[in-house]
């Protein structure tokens, strides 16, 4: 059942983008107020399209597996980050090698940053190595989650607010992507919630992948 439902999903993100194209360019003689509107409501469309697309997809990436160093490529991207976010300086333990996909990678991290700045207004990165394990965690100083939704806030189309507002409610996708993404590349990704005493004082997401050999 999972699987057809997957697979529904891959096929109507798919026939969705000729549809989407047409309307992009059939929008351009519409006066700039409305184009403006319009090409903002396209691109969020689009956004969810690649979203899906993502997210049905991430078993095929053991195709595309390579060594590579996740710390370099952590650094570099963190510093792009300060511009989803508000952030502080990120901890990298230096020369973390694993077997993944970079821009896949790259997209989980977007993905986590993204989730933190829009609900905790910002977060700092760390990354360490760990019993043969890099750990990532994106951490953050906000109300963190009820314990009941640690786990579904994984599952697509989850919202962690009812609101539709496309800027303070997100796609539903984000999460649930950056997991599938994860697992195709072996690790897993958890949210714990963050205590001082019995006080929930923030959420941290705890990426984990097996590292090579260095």
């Amino acid at each position: 059942h999972v699987e057809s439902r997957t697979m529904l999903m891959a096929a109507i993100a798919h026939d969705l983008k000729t549809p989407l194209t047409r309307l992009r360019l059939s929008i351009e003689d519409v006066p700039d107020p409305l184009r403006e509107k319009l090409n903002g409501d396209i691109a969020h469309m689009d956004g969810l399209i690649r979203s899906a697309m993502s997210f049905t997809s991430a078993h095929k990436m053991n195709e595309t597996l390579r060594p590579l160093d996740f710390s370099a490529l952590v650094d570099s991207l963190s510093d792009d980050l300060c511009a989803v976010c508000t952030m502080e300086p990120a901890r990298i333990e230096d020369n973390i090698m694993v077997k993944g996909d970079a821009v896949a990678l790259k997209r989980i991290l977007i993905n986590l940053v993204e989730n933190a700045g829009r609900y905790a207004g910002g977060c700092r990165i760390e990354l360490a190595s760990r019993g043969g394990k890099a750990e990532l965690r994106v951490i953050d100083d906000g109300p963190g989650l009820p314990p009941e939704a640690l786990e579904t806030v994984f599952e697509p189309f989850h919202r962690l607010e009812s609101s539709r507002n496309r800027d303070t409610g997100g796609t539903g996708l984000g999460l649930s992507v950056a997991r599938a993404l994860t697992e195709a590349q072996g690790g897993t990704l958890t949210a714990v919630n963050r205590y001082e005493g019995a006080k929930v004082t923030g959420l941290e997401l705890l990426m984990i992948l097996p590292m090579l050999s260095r």
